[in-house]
């Protein structure tokens, strides 16, 4: 038995002495693979495991930039990546060329830092808007109106290809002077509170607390729908009568304005 193991041993021993590391790309995707070692004689018909990927690295690489996915990655210099290839950080992608500025790659446009001479084909990355300068208060604001409750804010920003609008916070719209508008929702127990523009909705539109929409005079109503176990208490308006403003509120309220 030990002369066995001694034997199995040694030919263990032997096999890895004679063994290389061969890359094997993934069928489905070609920018990713796996290094396995295998018999120098057959291939990997006597012997073969996977091992760590860095197994198979050659000593000249080269760095390969992908566009649409925006990732950095290290081939093999002979074959582009079918020989090794491996995801690495963005930045071993920059070229001599790259410079840093407000610009629109991949339909996003954003600060970025990329490679001038081929408009990012080469090399980008996403960086903070405050490296592009982006928080500077000279940028003027659009309102962009989706419907007549909601909509978008953009800023107009002076980019390497000339002016551009890029979303912004809804804030940053928001004008010095708002009014309020409680807007009735499909039920009549239903509604929200927004903040607008004093000129116009169009201009600036935005959902608030419902009480920034409370009128000064509210009474109390309790209603128990059909069937329900339990009710719930309202606030309305006293004007309209819930028309104008209606909130659900604690039921001690309903309680209180009994006495």
């Amino acid at each position: 038995m030990k002369t066995l193991s001694l034997f199995l041993f040694l030919y263990c021993l032997n096999l890895h002495a004679n063994t290389d590391y061969l890359w094997k790309p993934s069928e489905k995707n070609p920018l990713t693979g796996k290094c396995y070692e295998v018999d120098t004689e057959t291939k990997g018909k006597k012997f073969f495991a996977p091992v760590k990927s860095d197994l198979c690295k050659p000593q000249n690489t080269i760095f390969l930039f992908q566009f649409d996915s925006g990732y950095c990655y290290e081939a093999d210099q002979k074959t582009r990546g079918k020989n090794y290839i491996s995801k690495v950080k963005k930045e071993n992608c920059k070229t001599k060329n790259s410079i840093t500025g407000f610009y629109k790659i991949n339909n996003k446009p954003a600060c970025y830092e990329f490679d001038s001479p081929s408009e990012g084909r080469h090399y980008y990355r996403l960086l903070k808007n405050s490296e592009c300068n982006l928080n500077s208060k000279e940028f003027k604001f659009y309102w962009n109106k989706i419907s007549d409750t909601r909509g978008e804010c953009y800023r107009e920003v002076k980019t390497i290809s000339g002016m551009t609008k890029v979303k912004a916070k809804v804030k940053d719209c928001r004008p010095e002077e708002v009014t309020y508008k409680f807007v009735k929702g499909k039920t009549f127990f239903s509604g929200d509170c927004y903040e607008i523009h004093k000129e116009s909705a169009d201009k600036y539109i935005q959902k608030v607390k419902i009480e920034a929409c409370k009128p000064k005079n509210t009474i109390y109503i309790f209603y128990q729908p059909e069937g329900a176990s339990r009710g719930y208490c309202y606030e309305l308006d006293q004007e309209s009568k819930g028309e104008n403003y209606i909130d659900k509120v604690n039921n001690k309220y309903c309680k209180e304005s009994l006495n």
